[in-house]
């Protein structure tokens, strides 16, 4: 992945090279890096801004939230998905929506939060049964 950064450093598709950085970030964070993986996501993150690339800022806010999970800040990871969200949904990203939307559920199903955290999980479902996606059969909720 590094050569990958390295090569796209050296031309001009900026775009490519934030998608690139925001990938490290990933493999960063899933390997227990996250400063690192905070570091990627903000040099991805700054590339968007020049960009002008609203959904790029908006994927690295999701990414970050992430990152402020596995760190513990639930208020923040919060923040960050609920505008992250907000964001998307302006850009009609419904598929962008429901992966914030699903994350904030998480986050609430984390802090035993079971009703805000169904309630939320059907609202990240929503946009894809609209769309006929067989894979967003809806499960069943287990009895509590």
């Amino acid at each position: 992945m590094g050569i990958a950064i390295d090569l796209l450093r050296g031309t001009t598709r900026s775009d490519l090279l934030a998608g690139a950085l925001r990938l490290r970030g990933f493999i960063e964070m899933f390997s227990g890096s996250l400063v690192d993986a905070e570091w990627f996501f903000g040099e991805a993150d700054g590339l968007y801004r020049r960009l002008d690339d609203r959904r790029g800022m908006a994927y690295v806010q999701q990414n970050r939230a992430f990152v402020s999970f596995m760190s513990g800040d639930l208020t923040r990871a919060r923040q960050q998905l609920h505008d992250a969200a907000e964001t998307l949904e302006s850009l009609g990203d419904r598929n962008g929506v429901g992966w914030a939307i699903g994350l904030l559920a998480f986050v609430e199903f984390f802090e035993g939060h079971f009703d805000e955290a169904e309630e939320l999980a059907d609202t990240a479902i929503e946009p894809a049964e609209v769309s006929a996606n067989p894979r967003s059969q809806r499960p069943e909720m287990p009895a509590r």
